[in-house]
């Protein structure tokens, strides 16, 4: 398990890095506090507003599919013109790491935007490109995972791409002097964490709004 595997998972907080599995052993590593984003911006940091997630069955060739969505506003009010590109990760209770798009089908795609009916939302590649600054650019897009490995209980989505403050991580050499793991770079990421009502493919549409919100680095 590599330093940028164990990383990725996780928020504020202490990088869980006192132990970690390898081939059926034990690695003791460094415990490193996770830095947190700056109180006071001091990069260039994009408004948002998110809708509630949602989950929709699809009709698709290899019948019924349940996928988790949500759409977002993104305003450029950072004083300069922004390259936007973001990345949208769905992480479950266990760790399990679910990025947007993945396993839904262009065919999915269309049938959910046309169901949310919002002549405005782009999909997640047409939504890249840079962002004018001011509310008349601003920017409507949307966000699905497929829904078909997901289990009750809490989930966590983390959009990058609408901060452009950045660290890395580096862990301390080893007692020989050697580097315990490569650095990793993490970005300002806004977090937005639900508590689902009961099986994701049961929950038909009804609207889900985040117990937490906030920014890590991840």
């Amino acid at each position: 398990m590599g330093f940028s595997s164990i990383v990725s998972g996780f928020r504020v907080g202490t990088l869980a890095l006192g132990l970690a599995v390898v081939a059926g052993g034990a690695m003791s590593l460094p415990v490193l506090a996770a830095p947190e984003p700056e109180v006071v911006p001091t990069r260039w940091e994009l408004k948002t507003k998110f809708s509630p997630l949602r989950v929709l069955t699809v009709d698709t060739p290899e019948g019924p599919r349940a996928f988790v969505y949500m759409t977002y506003e993104v305003t450029n009010t950072a004083g300069q013109d922004v390259f936007f590109a973001p990345t949208f990760d769905l992480v479950t209770a266990d760790g399990t790491v679910e990025r947007s798009g993945k396993g839904v089908s262009a065919e999915a795609t269309k049938k959910v935007i046309a169901y949310v009916n919002d002549p405005e939302v782009k999909d997640q590649i047409a939504v890249i490109g840079t962002l004018l600054q001011g509310e008349e650019n601003a920017r409507v897009g949307i966000v699905i995972w497929s829904g078909e490995q997901l289990r009750p209980g809490e989930l966590t989505v983390y959009a990058a791409g609408f901060s452009g403050e950045s660290t890395t991580v580096t862990p301390p050499k080893t007692a020989d002097g050697k580097a315990a793991a490569e650095g990793v770079v993490l970005r300002k990421t806004k977090s937005l964490t639900y508590k689902t009502p009961g099986e994701i493919s049961q929950i038909k549409d009804t609207p889900m709004n985040p117990v937490e919100t906030g920014w890590v680095m991840r």
